[in-house]
């Protein structure tokens, strides 16, 4: 099982957050953020993993309900995204939107475009925080004044992923489009969880893993449970529906060294 030192700066120097070189526009009642692609970031299809969208779009959401639940914290509930068109282009913009704020949850809204389309968002999403009591370990939070905050790097200096980003962060294909992933500081939150938007990553992977080669992920229904902390932490697909075109996949993830199911999921895959 790995950790993060509580007195250590998060995210790690390497740390996929770092990798994804996403740059943010944080603010008090929304984020924006934007991801640029590499071919490292790919799926075999040329286009940008879904499960690195949902990344992105994980962090900008949490950071806002961070500061929309401060002084306490927050830990991902459930996280919700629907691709309409395949995530073609080289640059992707979200913004999210705080929808509800109470005294247990925060539920916010996302829309990502692409540089092709900036008018029709080419996705959605929706996610939902638990507020949770700040620990010792939790990041500290910059002070937002308001929402016209510049532009700037989401975790600082980084060089990008440096080979591809599911092999980057140790997934393992199995058979029966089972997917695993050790635990490592590389993909942890600051709770020393797998970090939310991995596991959605590790969903996309056992998704397409286990629809087949030309699917790609366009619809993810993911609840979390527990953290996933002692691993391998694995991703078991079961098919509901397949045919040439579309595809519907429930997956359990568990983590094997807990012997405790940690999130669930609903995915739909298709071939654009």
């Amino acid at each position: 099982m790995a950790t993060i030192d509580a007195a250590s700066v998060y995210p790690p120097a390497h740390h996929v957050l770092r990798d994804l070189a996403f740059e943010v526009q944080p603010g008090r009642t929304i984020n924006r953020a934007w991801l640029t692609t590499t071919d490292m970031m790919c799926n075999p299809n040329g286009r940008l993993h879904t499960g690195l969208l949902a990344t992105m779009v994980d962090a900008i959401c949490g950071g806002l309900a961070a500061v929309t639940a401060a002084p306490g914290w927050i830990a991902t509930a459930d996280l919700t995204m629907h691709v309409a068109r395949p995530l073609e282009g080289d640059e992707f913009a979200a913004v999210a939107r705080v929808r509800r704020a109470g005294r247990t949850t925060v539920v916010l809204e996302a829309e990502v475009h692409s540089d092709a389309n900036i008018h029709d968002p080419i996705a959605i999403a929706t996610a939902t925080f638990s507020v949770l009591q700040r620990r010792e370990q939790n990041p500290t939070l910059e002070a937002v004044q308001g929402d016209d905050q510049p532009r700037r790097a989401f975790v600082g200096s980084t060089n990008g992923f440096t080979e591809p980003a599911y092999g980057a962060c140790s997934f393992r294909y199995l058979a029966d489009g089972v997917v695993e992933v050790p635990v490592h500081d590389y993909i942890l939150n600051s709770l020393g969880g797998v970090q939310g938007g991995i596991l959605a990553s590790l969903i996309d992977a056992a998704t397409v893993h286990a629809l087949g080669d030309g699917f790609e992920t366009v619809d993810l229904y993911l609840t979390y449970l527990a953290l996933a902390k002692q691993g391998p932490i694995r991703a078991t697909p079961a098919i509901t529906h397949r045919d040439s075109q579309r595809g519907a996949v429930s997956i359990e993830v568990h983590d094997t060294g807990a012997q405790r199911r940690n999130t669930v999921a609903n995915c739909v895959g298709v071939r654009w």
